[in-house]
């Protein structure tokens, strides 16, 4: 099998797509972070 490569051929449709793709496992990285992102319990201070 021998392939032709054109360039430009399709690029704003693949750009476009590469793009979403990445925006869209930035947002799941980003919400899984805040999962595992547990809140400290808060101190408490005794007054004399």
């Amino acid at each position: 099998h021998h392939l032709q490569v054109i360039a430009g051929v399709k690029q704003q449709e693949c750009r476009t797509q590469l793009q979403a793709w990445f925006a869209q496992r930035r947002m799941q990285k980003k919400l899984e972070d805040q999962k595992n992102i547990t809140p400290k319990a808060p101190t408490s201070t005794v007054e004399n």
